[in-house]
């Protein structure tokens, strides 16, 4: 199977799988969508049974204005959320894929930002 994902957001910045092997992207600004890549789930929705589900969908969240404003340097995906790292040097940690509010866990520890390459 292939599908096609549609983007036409800023810098990618984070990618991943979920549990659920839904497609995680994450732009530099904080905004994430989910992307549902499955021909299983392709098809009726049994909640709305109106309307067609296709593969490649995606519902879109933001980490939020203050996020947004400072962005995100990079991230990494785990189990039940993920871990970003903000233009700011603070790790914020997200519960959940769906819209959950983002924490703070701790600064860096660096005043500057170093170049990796």
């Amino acid at each position: 199977m292939s599908a096609s994902c549609q983007w036409d957001l800023s810098v990618p910045v984070m990618m991943g799988w979920t549990a659920e092997e839904q497609l995680i992207v994450m732009a530099d600004d904080g905004t994430y969508r989910i992307y549902d890549l499955s021909s299983a789930s392709a098809g009726v929705n049994t909640s709305h049974p109106d309307s067609v589900k296709h593969a490649g969908e995606y519902h879109q969240y933001s980490l939020g204005g203050e996020i947004a404003d400072v962005g995100v340097i990079e991230g990494q995906v785990h189990d039940d959320g993920f871990v970003v790292l903000t233009g700011s040097l603070a790790f914020v940690h997200v519960k959940g894929f769906t819209g959950g509010r983002p924490m703070t866990l701790a600064a860096s520890g660096k005043s500057t930002r170093t170049s990796s390459r």
